[in-house]
């Protein structure tokens, strides 16, 4: 059974490129994911529910919201026991 800080696979690839980007916005994640790419409203709710689980913030930009995570990858890795190296190549 999955805990409240473990993600799903849907949750890690949207993690994974807003660590890499530091920050962006949904179109920016969605410009990064492999095809086919995912409708926007999907990406979306993805957000929606890292936000709430407290992976990332937002903040007003313009008339859409600009991403950040708030959890390092490492530290995400520690809390579900991976080491840093098998997060590396991620």
């Amino acid at each position: 059974m999955r805990n409240q800080n473990e993600l799903t696979r849907g949750e890690e690839e949207i993690m994974h490129i807003l660590w890499r980007l530091g920050k962006g916005t949904i179109g920016d994640v969605i410009e990064l994911m492999e095809e086919p790419k995912p409708k926007y409203t999907t990406v979306a709710t993805f957000f929606k529910i890292l936000e709430n689980k407290g992976f990332i913030a937002r903040e007003a930009r313009g008339r859409g919201f600009l991403y950040t995570p708030t959890i390092e990858r490492e530290e995400y890795a520690k809390s579900i026991g991976i080491g840093g190296i098998a997060m590396a190549g991620v």
